[in-house]
């Protein structure tokens, strides 16, 4: 196939896309549209046509995207329909862009995996710069760990520990290029570190198992795996106690709390009780409102949540002091925000694009059928596609590995050898 300088620029694009998502959400979506130009002056020089895996994802996305839309148009509480599509237009915006990207000469996974790998070597070489610098302050681990971790790029340690875990994911199940290849183990045992001084529970538990079985089922030399593993387990000794210092709230997970019929500005919660409360208020949204086909209106769930806050007297805050407490704090579930934005229909939706997904790449067990698990995991516990860099995220990974083309040509025009 004659290969145009544009190919070069579509590569170069999409890992750029990849390369911000760890570093900003701004430029995660600026990119997104350099990326879109790209795509398009590419798919006009090469005229091509979708495959049926891009029309599928295209048909599915689209559907829960329309469905969001006609939410938000049809809910008179809706006041931010314009704002909200613009955080939701990736669910269209990335799968349309696929449908054109189709044929064309650029191997997505490699070029995932350089802008993601880069994105993070950065972000995380600097945090560990920045928390270095923190601890010798306070000499106190746990201002550096989780969300202090993380702050200078104000993404969250939930959501940085996602994409760290789909970059070691990645990194264990396909070959690599290069130096990746070379310093492959060198790279997992820092990926790792940033995994534990993000310190998500969820995704420690489900990476770290994982990465401990690849290593040792790993065709290296002894003393190579030796090395490899002493590294890993020193990392998990010294981030055991930050790590068990957040596993306390599931040794005492607080459920009596959630079973009071009415609570006050003192009532303690943690990560799990407070979750189990929120997930049980939109039951009885669903329930009081009749809403149980249709929603309550995907505008208007956040504004139902916070009434019930203060109908059971969930701390609200201190207007003098500008706390609102737990006003604003969404479902942390995103099948329950799906459930009472969208009703059913609106969880089904949902549901059909994963089970898609999971039925499409069931004899991949290990990758990408994993990420796809642990995404699914992920789901019920953070409202991600409310989030506009956990929705670019989910799109993104759909995207990257549904059609069989990443496995195809790579972006000199020439078999990509994989």
């Amino acid at each position: 196939m004659k290969p145009y300088k544009s190919d070069i620029w579509l590569s170069w694009s999409w890992a750029l896309v990849w390369l911000a998502l760890p570093l900003s959400p701004r430029l995660s979506v600026m990119s997104l549209w350099v990326l879109a130009l790209m795509v398009l002056i590419n798919a006009f020089q090469r005229k091509t046509r979708p495959d049926r895996p891009s029309i599928t994802m295209f048909i599915g996305l689209g559907l829960l995207f329309l469905w969001h839309m006609v939410s938000l148009l049809t809910d008179s509480q809706s006041t931010v329909f314009w704002k909200d599509l613009e955080r939701k237009a990736a669910l269209l915006l990335v799968p349309v862009l696929m449908l054109f990207a189709n044929g064309l000469i650029v191997n997505k996974e490699k070029w995932m995996s350089r802008g993601l790998f880069l994105g993070l070597i950065i972000s995380g070489i600097h945090m560990l710069i920045m928390g270095g610098i923190t601890w010798f302050h306070y000499q106190d681990l746990n201002e550096v760990i989780y969300h202090n971790f993380t702050q200078p790029y104000h993404l969250g340690a939930i959501y940085y520990s996602w994409y760290v875990s789909i970059a070691i994911f990645y990194l264990l199940f396909k070959p690599q290029e290069g130096y990746v290849e070379k310093y492959k183990w060198l790279l997992l045992v820092f990926f790792v570190l940033l995994l534990l001084m993000a310190a998500s529970k969820l995704f420690v538990i489900l990476t770290l198992p994982v990465v401990l079985w690849k290593v040792l089922s790993s065709h290296l030399s002894l003393k190579a795996r030796i090395i490899t593993l002493s590294g890993i387990l020193l990392l998990v000794f010294f981030g055991l106690q930050p790590f068990y210092t957040r596993m306390a709230e599931i040794k005492d997970p607080g459920f009596g709390v959630i079973e009071q019929a009415q609570f006050t500005y003192d009532s303690e919660f943690n990560g799990l009780s407070i979750r189990l409360l929120q997930w049980r208020f939109g039951f009885e949204i669903l329930e009081d409102h009749k809403a149980w086909l249709l929603g309550v209106g995907v505008g208007s769930k956040q504004n139902q949540l916070n009434e019930y806050y203060k109908k059971y007297g969930v701390y609200t805050g201190n207007p003098e002091l500008g706390d609102t407490g737990y006003l604003n704090y969404n479902f942390h579930n995103q099948y329950m925000e799906s459930l009472v934005g969208g009703g059913f229909i609106g969880l089904v939706l949902l549901l059909l694009v994963l089970i898609y997904h999971l039925i499409y790449h069931r004899k991949l067990v290990l990758f990408p059928l994993g990420v796809y698990i642990m995404m699914g995991i992920f789901f019920l516990t953070e409202s991600v596609l409310d989030r506009q860099s956990g929705l670019l995220m989910f799109c993104l990974i759909l995207c990257t590995f549904v059609s069989p083309l990443h496995n195809g040509i790579n972006n000199y025009g020439s078999p990509s050898g994989r």
